[in-house]
């Protein structure tokens, strides 16, 4: 493994550990409409090598309203995808790479994602695939994909 991949998994490691609260922040309301009316939600996570020089604004156009977008940090946004379906959930992601490279094309991305119905209302645990699949697409150069599977080798 490189340098530059060993320091990327310690930066992720060490993001990891405060992001959990600030998640679950964000997935509040869409917790709420899950429990209450069965509305299913997403979760994508976009890491970058360089801190991302996106402009929220400009991603946010291309989001529906009741989806929502935030920066965790220079290297990582999240995103929630509202009223998602079982498999339109990885379209919404793959649209949101093609998005990012349009708007910053030279820059290469590593994307996680998650649906809230996979994880029986465990919400921690889907955080925790999140980061799970990030470290795994980063460890493995998986840049400029959507990893939402979990591998076994």
């Amino acid at each position: 493994m490189s340098n530059e991949t060993t320091a990327m998994l310690q930066d992720l490691d060490s993001i990891r550990r405060f992001c959990y609260q600030t998640i679950l922040d964000i997935i509040g309301d869409y917790i709420y409409r899950e429990k209450r009316y069965e509305t299913h939600f997403s979760v994508a996570i976009v890491y970058s090598k360089t801190p991302l020089n996106i402009h929220t604004q400009e991603l946010q156009k291309t989001l529906r309203k009741t989806d929502n977008l935030i920066c965790i940090t220079d290297n990582i946004i999240c995103i929630v995808f509202d009223a998602a379906k079982i498999h339109s959930y990885v379209k919404a992601s793959e649209n949101l790479y093609r998005t990012l490279k349009s708007i910053e094309y030279h820059q290469h991305y590593f994307i996680a994602t998650s649906f809230s119905d996979d994880f029986d209302e465990n919400y921690l645990e889907l955080i925790n695939h999140l980061f799970d699949r990030l470290h795994y697409s980063v460890k493995h150069n998986c840049q400029n994909s959507v990893n939402y599977e979990d591998y076994i080798i």
